[in-house]
């Protein structure tokens, strides 16, 4: 027989349903999840099947896989808990009311992690979808109003630090003063119904761009994102706080970029080479390739712990995809400082999307630009110090 209590909430729900719906006060789709709440409470979907996180109702799943340590917060929300508490630290305020401040940031975190689709937040962590969308922008806002908290230059003192970080990198004592690499990667999106031909980039895909500077360490230093993915390399630097303020790098110090980008005394590239180049410019570009990498493994990081965003179109309209991409950098230099560093596979350092946009003509870079190069290039290949059997070798004699 069917117990008396389960057919009195039956009823009662029913008779609930008949008077919203001729009040026309909800939704369908309110009414279902109406209906949803009396089967669960009366145990219509009670089972000993121990459901998934997609499955589970209220925000026992955040709560829960916080308590729960390391493991289940770099599998869903792609930190460790260090990086997390850190976080919570910057852009923590106080609230006196609504939802715990932890439970904001983890709704947030999910959010990027699951590629910015709301209904898997929604429908993972129990939140209604007006309020998933409430905390994403609350929390989002938050990053970006710290942003120079997360990325900023690098302080005077820390330069000759970084510059000795080129220096082992490219395995040259040469190039020593290095302070920052630079390029360019594409975002996919799904491009706005105006202006669309602009987002469409040569790998015939729709993107916007990411120009960013790291140090020694993998580290932004700089970001500048938003240009479409159809403007070359070079158009968007020169476009950029970075180049148009002149502010970075310091005097006597410079970039290292690859061949989308004009030579200069601030911007180090290497030669645009055919296969019967001279040693020397051969010898120049292995040096400058070991030194400039560092910042293709940040992208690599990038893809790596964003996967959702860095992989696949990103659901966004195209003007929302920038604070993104900018608030994944911010977590980016979070994590590195909290010590949560992912490993980076050689297909993921390889970051596709990463290569220059075509070579600038030797005829654009700038004459001060290439006498530096051409310096440092023969100082690479000139021996350090002339053999011992050689000091009573007439020629040192003549020009001791």
């Amino acid at each position: 027989m069917v117990p008396r209590q389960f057919v009195r909430a039956l009823l009662q729900a029913l008779v609930n349903l008949i008077i919203i719906a001729n009040r026309q006060i909800v939704s369908r789709r309110q009414r279902q999840r109406y209906l949803l709440q009396y089967a669960t409470r009366i145990g219509v979907y009670h089972d000993e099947v121990n459901r998934g996180p997609y499955c589970r109702l209220g925000t026992d799943f955040l709560l829960t896989t916080l308590r729960d340590g390391d493991f289940g917060l770099r599998k869903d929300f792609r930190v460790t808990r260090r990086s997390f508490v850190r976080l919570q630290h910057i852009i923590q305020k106080d609230k006196h009311h609504g939802w715990q401040a932890e439970v904001e940031i983890l709704a947030f975190l999910f959010w990027i992690a699951s590629g910015c689709c709301y209904r898997v937040v929604m429908r993972s962590c129990g939140i209604p979808l007006v309020t998933v969308c409430d905390i994403v922008h609350r929390q989002l806002n938050a990053v970006l109003e710290n942003l120079k908290k997360f990325i900023h230059h690098p302080q005077p003192e820390e330069y000759p630090v970084i510059a000795q970080g080129f220096a082992n990198l490219s395995g040259t004592r040469i190039i020593r003063s290095a302070i920052g690499a630079v390029d360019g990667a594409h975002i996919r999106i799904l491009p706005p119904s105006q202006f669309k031909q602009d987002y469409h980039n040569r790998k015939n895909q729709y993107s916007i761009q990411l120009q960013a500077v790291c140090n020694h360490e993998g580290v932004f230093t700089d970001i500048f994102t938003g240009f479409p993915g159809s403007v070359h390399d070079a158009r968007v630097y020169r476009n950029s706080p970075l180049c148009r303020d002149g502010l970075f790098p310091p005097q006597d110090y410079y970039l290292l970029g690859d061949s989308a980008y004009p030579g200069s005394r601030s911007m180090l590239t290497p030669y645009k080479m055919p296969e019967d180049a001279l040693p020397i410019n051969r010898r120049f570009n292995t040096h400058h390739s070991k030194a400039r990498s560092v910042v293709e493994r940040a992208f690599g990081q990038l893809k790596v712990r964003w996967r959702s965003i860095f992989t696949k179109d990103v659901e966004l309209r195209s003007k929302s995809v920038p604070q993104v991409i900018s608030a994944c950098c911010a977590m980016h230099n979070l994590c590195h400082a909290s010590g949560d560093i992912l490993d980076v596979e050689d297909d993921d350092v390889d970051f596709d999307d990463a290569v220059g946009e075509g070579i600038v003509r030797e005829e654009d870079d700038d004459a001060d630009g290439m006498a530096m190069r051409a310096e440092i290039a023969q100082m690479i290949s000139a021996p350090e110090r002339y053999p011992d059997h050689l000091d009573d070798h007439m020629y040192f004699q003549i020009n001791v």
